[in-house]
């Protein structure tokens, strides 16, 4: 005996319901096929009605219902085969399956959720547990419908951020090329002195910098800079630090100054740190001062005038091998 079911006060189905877009109902028995069709209808539920598995495979093509209520022993192809042909159709959508059948031993049942069915239904079927099963459906589906949602705007999201890694990517790029192009030469003989600077940032960019150049006929200025950060704004600053020592315009280079007599000669490094930090605590940076080795040799003195600005330990490494270490 089928037990009634309280009919909604409106045509339009439940919030929970409004997932369901429509549902297949495929049943050799046209009387089991109405009875179902009722009371779906009289939740506010569309419905499609199939009397064999092929009838129900072109309506499910035509409609893509997305919840389907199949009968399991039927001619020619059964629930399950059809179960398994519905899936193949759209594998990239999910449908709810469930079989209704007068079958309810364990064995059967888990044979069948092995093979793809999502629920059952006994018959004869009764209203609150069809409707039970059916709510149970568009709960799944709508998590399943947000999920969907979920996703396109994460990868829309992640579209836009590798677009943004694209631009920043070319950008470090640049800043590459303009920080390798502060070394001019990066090895020089000047006289018995062999100079090679070599500079090696963790990423693409970064606060480092080392140079040298000559200062007129008898000396060589050297410098390491170490400004905080592996970043464009960290690199950038490098490019500023750069300009203190050009070799290229004496005019602007901080570590040498020009005599009376138009003589170019060498500025003590202790002199040369101070004027730079002094520049740059006039200046409008956001970050610490940059940690500075400078220092001069001689062509002709046996150990050179060196002067660090932070760096706890420098090291020289002699022609014979010997390490000579310098402290601030």
């Amino acid at each position: 005996m089928y037990q009634p079911y309280p009919k909604l006060e409106t045509s339009k189905p439940p919030p929970v319901l409004r997932a369901i877009k429509t549902v297949l109902i495929v049943d050799d028995s046209a009387v089991q096929r109405r009875i179902v069709a009722g009371f779906l209808t009289s939740w506010g539920l569309h419905s499609l009605q199939a009397s064999n598995a092929k009838a129900a495979i072109s309506l499910f093509k035509k409609h893509r219902p997305n919840i389907i209520l199949s009968d399991w022993m039927m001619p020619e192809m059964n629930g399950l085969d059809l179960c398994y042909t519905l899936r193949q159709i759209t594998p990239d959508r999910y449908i709810y399956f469930i079989l209704l059948t007068s079958r309810s031993t364990k064995a059967e049942m888990l044979h069948a959720f092995q093979h793809g069915a999502d629920d059952f239904l006994s018959k004869p079927i009764a209203a609150i547990e069809l409707h039970a099963r059916v709510t149970a459906a568009a709960r799944l589906l709508d998590t399943q419908r947000k999920l969907k949602v979920k996703n396109r705007q994460v990868k829309a999201a992640l579209r836009k951020t590798q677009a943004l890694n694209n631009a920043m990517d070319k950008d470090l790029i640049a800043a590459q090329q303009l920080q390798t192009a502060l070394i001019h030469n990066r090895h020089r003989s000047f006289g018995r002195f062999d100079f090679t600077a070599l500079v090696e940032n963790a990423g693409r960019v970064g606060g480092d910098l080392a140079g040298f150049f000559a200062i007129g006929a008898t000396h060589i200025g050297f410098y390491n800079a170490d400004v905080s950060g592996h970043d464009i704004s960290a690199a950038m600053l490098t490019v500023r630090i750069a300009g203190f020592f050009s070799a290229e315009a004496f005019g602007q280079n901080i570590a040498v100054k020009r005599l009376e007599t138009g003589q170019i000669c060498p500025r003590q490094p202790h002199d040369i740190l101070q004027s730079i930090n002094q520049i740059m605590l006039k200046g409008s940076y956001d970050r610490s001062l940059p940690d500075h080795d400078i220092g001069t040799a001689g062509f002709n003195l046996r150990a050179p005038l060196f002067c660090p600005s932070w760096s706890p330990l420098s090291n020289f490494t002699r022609k014979r091998g010997h390490v000579s270490s310098y402290w601030p």
